[in-house]
Protein backbone atom coordinates (compact mmCIF):
# COMPACT_ATOMS: atom_id res chain seq x y z
CA UNK A 1 0.00 0.00 0.00
CA UNK A 2 1.05 3.60 -0.47
CA UNK A 3 2.16 5.68 2.49
CA UNK A 4 0.74 9.21 2.64
CA UNK A 5 2.22 11.81 4.97
CA UNK A 6 1.07 15.41 5.27
CA UNK A 7 3.29 18.23 6.50
CA UNK A 8 2.59 21.90 7.07
CA UNK A 9 4.97 24.70 6.14
CA UNK A 10 3.98 28.32 6.71
CA UNK A 11 0.42 27.13 7.28
CA UNK A 12 0.31 25.35 3.91
CA UNK A 13 -0.27 21.57 3.71
CA UNK A 14 1.97 19.31 1.64
CA UNK A 15 0.89 15.69 1.10
CA UNK A 16 3.62 13.25 0.11
CA UNK A 17 3.01 9.79 -1.35
CA UNK A 18 5.62 7.05 -1.01
CA UNK A 19 5.97 3.27 -0.97
CA UNK A 20 6.02 1.45 2.34
CA UNK A 21 8.89 -0.96 2.95
CA UNK A 22 6.77 -4.05 2.30
CA UNK A 23 5.46 -2.85 -1.03
CA UNK A 24 8.85 -1.61 -2.17
CA UNK A 25 10.52 -4.93 -1.37
CA UNK A 26 7.65 -6.91 -2.89
CA UNK A 27 8.06 -5.01 -6.16
CA UNK A 28 11.80 -5.55 -6.15
CA UNK A 29 12.36 -1.86 -5.47
CA UNK A 30 14.73 -0.41 -2.85
CA UNK A 31 12.38 1.72 -0.71
CA UNK A 32 15.18 4.03 0.50
CA UNK A 33 14.32 6.79 -1.95
CA UNK A 34 10.58 6.38 -1.54
CA UNK A 35 10.45 7.19 2.17
CA UNK A 36 10.41 10.51 4.02
CA UNK A 37 13.62 11.01 6.01
CA UNK A 38 14.28 13.52 8.79
CA UNK A 39 17.02 15.27 6.80
CA UNK A 40 14.53 16.36 4.14
CA UNK A 41 12.24 17.79 6.82
CA UNK A 42 15.13 19.73 8.37
CA UNK A 43 16.03 21.02 4.89
CA UNK A 44 12.42 22.14 4.51
CA UNK A 45 12.58 24.01 7.81
CA UNK A 46 15.78 25.78 6.76
CA UNK A 47 14.13 26.78 3.48
CA UNK A 48 11.13 28.14 5.41
CA UNK A 49 13.42 30.31 7.54
CA UNK A 50 15.22 31.57 4.44
CA UNK A 51 11.94 32.24 2.64
CA UNK A 52 10.90 34.49 5.54
CA UNK A 53 13.92 36.61 4.61
CA UNK A 54 13.13 36.52 0.88
CA UNK A 55 16.04 34.18 0.10
CA UNK A 56 14.10 31.38 -1.64
CA UNK A 57 11.35 32.86 -3.81
CA UNK A 58 13.57 34.22 -6.61
CA UNK A 59 16.18 31.46 -6.56
CA UNK A 60 16.74 28.92 -9.32
CA UNK A 61 16.83 25.63 -7.41
CA UNK A 62 17.73 22.02 -8.22
CA UNK A 63 17.46 19.06 -5.85
CA UNK A 64 19.55 15.97 -6.57
CA UNK A 65 18.98 12.53 -5.07
CA UNK A 66 15.64 14.01 -4.09
CA UNK A 67 13.79 10.85 -3.07
CA UNK A 68 10.16 11.94 -2.78
CA UNK A 69 11.17 15.56 -3.38
CA UNK A 70 9.97 16.86 0.00
CA UNK A 71 12.41 19.81 0.12
CA UNK A 72 11.60 20.89 -3.44
CA UNK A 73 7.87 20.63 -2.81
CA UNK A 74 8.28 22.81 0.27
CA UNK A 75 10.30 25.36 -1.71
CA UNK A 76 7.48 25.48 -4.23
CA UNK A 77 4.87 26.02 -1.54
CA UNK A 78 7.08 28.76 -0.10
CA UNK A 79 6.91 30.71 -3.36
CA UNK A 80 9.81 29.52 -5.52
CA UNK A 81 8.70 29.05 -9.13
CA UNK A 82 11.91 27.77 -10.75
CA UNK A 83 12.62 24.30 -9.36
CA UNK A 84 14.12 21.18 -10.92
CA UNK A 85 13.84 17.91 -9.00
CA UNK A 86 15.95 14.86 -9.81
CA UNK A 87 16.57 11.31 -8.68
CA UNK A 88 18.40 8.40 -10.24
CA UNK A 89 15.58 5.91 -9.72
CA UNK A 90 12.82 5.73 -12.33
CA UNK A 91 10.17 4.61 -9.82
CA UNK A 92 11.06 7.43 -7.44
CA UNK A 93 10.87 9.97 -10.29
CA UNK A 94 7.31 8.79 -10.95
CA UNK A 95 6.46 9.30 -7.26
CA UNK A 96 7.87 12.84 -7.38
CA UNK A 97 5.58 13.60 -10.33
CA UNK A 98 2.59 12.23 -8.41
CA UNK A 99 3.53 14.36 -5.41
CA UNK A 100 3.92 17.48 -7.54
CA UNK A 101 0.41 16.98 -8.90
CA UNK A 102 -0.94 16.39 -5.37
CA UNK A 103 0.67 19.57 -4.05
CA UNK A 104 -0.78 21.59 -6.91
CA UNK A 105 -4.23 20.15 -6.26
CA UNK A 106 -3.93 21.43 -2.67
CA UNK A 107 -3.05 24.94 -3.86
CA UNK A 108 -5.40 27.82 -4.66
CA UNK A 109 -5.00 27.06 -8.39
CA UNK A 110 -5.84 23.38 -8.02
CA UNK A 111 -9.55 23.73 -8.73
CA UNK A 112 -8.94 25.07 -12.22
CA UNK A 113 -5.89 22.97 -13.15
CA UNK A 114 -6.15 20.99 -16.39
CA UNK A 115 -3.88 18.19 -15.05
CA UNK A 116 -1.08 19.14 -17.46
CA UNK A 117 2.07 18.40 -15.42
CA UNK A 118 4.21 20.33 -17.91
CA UNK A 119 2.44 23.53 -16.81
CA UNK A 120 3.80 23.27 -13.27
CA UNK A 121 6.76 25.41 -12.16
CA UNK A 122 8.44 22.26 -10.83
CA UNK A 123 10.25 20.11 -13.43
CA UNK A 124 11.13 16.46 -12.68
CA UNK A 125 13.99 14.53 -14.32
CA UNK A 126 15.80 11.24 -13.89
CA UNK A 127 19.43 12.12 -13.22
CA UNK A 128 22.38 10.20 -11.75
CA UNK A 129 25.46 11.71 -10.10
CA UNK A 130 28.29 12.30 -12.54
CA UNK A 131 25.99 12.43 -15.55
CA UNK A 132 26.25 15.45 -17.87
CA UNK A 133 23.67 17.84 -16.35
CA UNK A 134 23.27 20.20 -19.32
CA UNK A 135 19.73 18.93 -20.00
CA UNK A 136 18.64 20.10 -16.54
CA UNK A 137 18.95 23.75 -17.58
CA UNK A 138 21.55 24.98 -15.11
CA UNK A 139 23.51 26.55 -13.68
CA UNK A 140 21.49 26.95 -10.47
CA UNK A 141 21.60 29.36 -7.55
CA UNK A 142 20.97 26.62 -5.02
CA UNK A 143 21.59 22.85 -5.09
CA UNK A 144 19.72 20.87 -2.43
CA UNK A 145 21.11 17.57 -1.09
CA UNK A 146 19.36 15.65 1.70
CA UNK A 147 20.86 12.53 3.29
CA UNK A 148 23.11 11.66 0.35
CA UNK A 149 26.19 10.60 2.35
CA UNK A 150 25.79 7.23 4.06
CA UNK A 151 27.87 4.22 5.14
CA UNK A 152 27.69 2.21 1.92
CA UNK A 153 28.26 5.06 -0.54
CA UNK A 154 31.36 4.36 -2.60
CA UNK A 155 34.21 6.79 -3.14
CA UNK A 156 33.39 6.69 -6.85
CA UNK A 157 29.80 7.77 -6.20
CA UNK A 158 30.95 10.54 -3.87
CA UNK A 159 33.38 11.75 -6.53
CA UNK A 160 30.50 11.78 -9.01
CA UNK A 161 28.38 13.73 -6.50
CA UNK A 162 31.15 16.33 -6.13
CA UNK A 163 31.38 16.59 -9.92
CA UNK A 164 27.62 17.09 -10.22
CA UNK A 165 27.61 19.80 -7.57
CA UNK A 166 30.44 21.63 -9.32
CA UNK A 167 28.69 21.51 -12.69
CA UNK A 168 25.21 22.37 -11.42
CA UNK A 169 25.85 25.42 -9.23
CA UNK A 170 26.67 28.85 -10.59
CA UNK A 171 29.55 31.02 -9.39
CA UNK A 172 28.78 32.27 -5.85
CA UNK A 173 25.91 29.79 -5.72
CA UNK A 174 25.44 27.34 -2.85
CA UNK A 175 25.19 23.61 -2.32
CA UNK A 176 23.05 23.10 0.79
CA UNK A 177 23.32 19.67 2.40
CA UNK A 178 21.26 18.15 5.21
CA UNK A 179 23.26 15.24 6.64
CA UNK A 180 21.91 12.57 8.97
CA UNK A 181 24.45 12.07 11.76
CA UNK A 182 25.48 8.43 11.79
CA UNK A 183 28.77 7.48 13.41
CA UNK A 184 29.49 4.94 10.69
CA UNK A 185 29.21 7.51 7.87
CA UNK A 186 31.16 10.42 9.38
CA UNK A 187 34.36 9.29 7.65
CA UNK A 188 32.61 9.45 4.29
CA UNK A 189 31.27 12.92 5.12
CA UNK A 190 34.75 14.20 5.94
CA UNK A 191 36.10 12.89 2.65
CA UNK A 192 33.23 14.54 0.78
CA UNK A 193 33.93 17.88 2.51
CA UNK A 194 37.64 17.56 1.68
CA UNK A 195 36.95 16.89 -1.99
CA UNK A 196 34.48 19.78 -2.22
CA UNK A 197 37.06 22.12 -0.68
CA UNK A 198 39.74 20.82 -3.06
CA UNK A 199 37.42 21.84 -5.90
CA UNK A 200 37.30 25.36 -4.48
CA UNK A 201 34.05 25.30 -2.47
CA UNK A 202 33.97 27.24 0.79
CA UNK A 203 32.51 24.97 3.47
CA UNK A 204 30.69 25.92 6.65
CA UNK A 205 28.39 24.20 9.13
CA UNK A 206 25.07 26.00 9.64
CA UNK A 207 22.95 26.20 12.79
CA UNK A 208 19.58 24.47 12.56
CA UNK A 209 17.76 27.31 14.30
CA UNK A 210 15.21 27.37 17.08
CA UNK A 211 12.48 25.96 14.85
CA UNK A 212 13.95 22.44 15.07
CA UNK A 213 13.30 20.38 18.25
CA UNK A 214 16.28 19.56 20.49
CA UNK A 215 16.41 15.89 19.47
CA UNK A 216 16.72 16.90 15.80
CA UNK A 217 19.91 18.82 16.59
CA UNK A 218 21.44 15.50 17.68
CA UNK A 219 20.34 13.72 14.49
CA UNK A 220 20.88 16.10 11.56
CA UNK A 221 23.46 18.73 10.67
CA UNK A 222 23.46 21.31 7.88
CA UNK A 223 26.43 21.99 5.61
CA UNK A 224 26.88 24.85 3.17
CA UNK A 225 29.30 24.79 0.23
CA UNK A 226 29.66 28.09 -1.66
CA UNK A 227 31.25 28.11 -5.10
CA UNK A 228 33.69 30.99 -5.62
Amino acid sequence: MQDVETFTISGKPVSVFGLDNYQGSHLGHDPTGSSVWMSSLVMSKILEERAAQGQVQDRKIVEIGAGLGVASLMAWRLGCTNITVTDGDETVVSLIQINAAAVHMESDEGDTWDADVSSLPLVVHEYRYGQNPDFLGGPFDLVLCSDLIYLKISDEMMRDLVSSCKLLVRARGEVLMAHAIRQASQEQLQRFIQWMEEDGFQHSTLPLGSGCPAHVHRCVEMHSFVKP
